[in-house]
């Protein structure tokens, strides 16, 4: 019953923070430290959705290792880095996973 509990008050926080931008009036002010951290979280959510297809692809909790996808994930990390632009990043990272599974086929 303790996990209910835990499950019900997560999706309470979860609404209550994104139904906080939609409800509050126009003119609140919203903090210069949480203004700072919001920028992140595009740029924290790519790698996060990411890196588990890329390490633990087909395991149901250990390593596994496809040169193809990490190789596409390194190439991703490069464009990121040097033009600081998700879709670049996922244009080059999709570019370079697809020719490397056309080149040479499994």
């Amino acid at each position: 019953m303790t996990l209910w509990w835990v499950v019900i008050a997560m999706g309470l926080v979860t609404l209550a923070a994104r139904l906080s931008f939609i409800v509050l009036p126009p003119d609140t002010r919203i903090p210069e430290l949480l203004q700072r951290a919001l920028r992140y979280v595009a740029a924290s959510v790519l790698p996060a959705l990411i890196m588990p297809d890329v390490l633990f692809r087909g395991t149901s909790g250990g390593f596994s290792f496809d040169a193809f996808r990490l190789a596409a994930a390194l190439v991703a990390a490069f464009v990121a880095w040097k033009t600081r632009s998700i879709v670049a990043t996922i244009v080059s990272g999709m570019i370079v996973l697809l020719a490397l599974k056309w080149l040479m086929p499994a």
